[in-house]
């Protein structure tokens, strides 16, 4: 695997679909990959020697087979045992990488998870929230167990493990307050803490999720809670990859209505592009002419962002799940993350199904 990942390292100007190039980092993808993409490789060498059907056309290689139809690409997020969704972030920018700007949008939503109406991926059906690092360190997933993802190197790490040194952690914070007068190990201080409901301690751990296929409406929520949360997002409308963006649809029954707008609004927007060039004025930057431009699209475009929080931080963020007042692609939301949560650290998260009278619509929650 190392050797075919250094050689498709050196052949990176090929035509290869980044979901496989993606794919490389983990051997046991090949055959998989290779078999839907109808892709030949030389074992041992991991070479690709043909790119069959499903290649991407470029400008310098040219594949004398028919178009096929649009097909997604395959979604990163690995589900561990336990329930728990994992991205490997590093995989994921590497698929973007490869794609052009107009078109990484729609590449990071497929990769990450999020699902949808249609083949070409415009209509955004279900929403995906996947855990990406712990403690600021990266993490991926097989689909048997966690790793720690430090650069090229792939940890393996017991998700017990990590639970336990996240417990450890809140309770060293702990025994501050006393000095451990009862000389207390750090898990059994942290038992301490968690019967009491002393939750401040985990301010000292934090998680990191990746959203990904939610509406720029709804994200304005999350952009509001930023003294509980840091958000990385992405830029309304300040940048190329906003020239053509997927739509957010929450109704089945709205589709239609919602491919009508695209197609309006897409066509008004793009025959617009270019006439920066044509106006007399020529102090208007690219930056400030697509900020102008496609701001018109609509709210409901999907985004994509990674929201980092401390443990503590996020047992308040997802208090919200209650709230009549809140959008429900919010609180749906919210639902996954303190799903997530749950699942790393039942004791400190409850079950959201046992802890909020609320319930997500199925069709915003991703299949089990």
């Amino acid at each position: 695997s190392r050797l075919g990942r250094g050689a498709m390292l050196r052949f990176n100007r090929l035509p290869v679909l980044p979901v496989v190039r993606a794919a490389l980092r983990d051997v046991s993808k090949i055959p998989k990959i290779s078999k839907s993409l109808g892709l030949v490789t030389a074992l041992g060498l991991g070479l690709v020697t043909s790119f069959g059907q499903k290649a991407q056309r470029s400008k310098n290689v040219s594949c004398e087979d028919e178009p096929d139809e649009p097909e997604l690409l395959e979604s990163l997020v690995r589900r561990l045992p336990c329930g728990l969704r994992v991205l490997d972030q590093t995989d994921w920018w590497d698929v973007a990488r490869e794609v052009p700007t107009a078109g990484k949008l729609r590449a990071l939503l497929q990769t990450g998870g999020a699902t949808f109406y249609d083949a070409e991926g415009y209509f955004v059906k279900t929403p995906m929230v996947a855990l990406v690092a712990i403690g600021g360190l990266p993490i991926c997933a097989s689909d048997t167990s966690l790793h720690l993802r430090l650069g090229d190197l792939k940890v393996p790490m017991a998700l017990e493990k990590l639970r336990a040194a996240l417990r450890s952690q809140m309770g060293m914070t702990a025994m501050f307050s006393y000095l451990n007068r009862r000389g207390h190990e750090p898990e059994e201080m942290w038992k301490v803490v968690a019967k009491l409901g002393h939750f401040s301690v985990g301010h000292t751990a934090h998680l990191s999720f990746v959203l990904v296929g939610h509406s720029c409406a709804v994200e304005n929520e999350f952009n509001s809670q930023r003294d509980v949360v840091h958000l990385g997002r992405l830029t309304v409308a300040r940048t190329r990859s906003q020239k053509d963006p997927p739509l957010v649809v929450q109704r089945p029954e709205l589709l239609p209505v919602f491919k009508d707008i695209r197609k309006q609004v897409q066509a008004a927007i793009l025959s617009k592009v270019a006439e920066r060039e044509k106006m007399e004025s020529k102090d208007i930057s690219i930056g400030d002419w697509q900020e102008a431009l496609y701001i018109g699209w609509p709210a409901a475009k999907a985004h994509v962002a990674i929201l980092t929080g401390s443990l503590r931080n996020l047992q308040k963020l997802v208090t919200s799940i209650d709230d009549d007042g809140k959008e429900t692609e919010y609180r749906a939301l919210l639902w996954q993350i303190a799903m997530a949560c749950h699942l790393l650290l039942p004791d400190m998260f409850e079950d959201p199904s046992v802890k909020f009278k609320w319930r997500p619509p199925p069709h915003l929650l991703p299949e089990l």
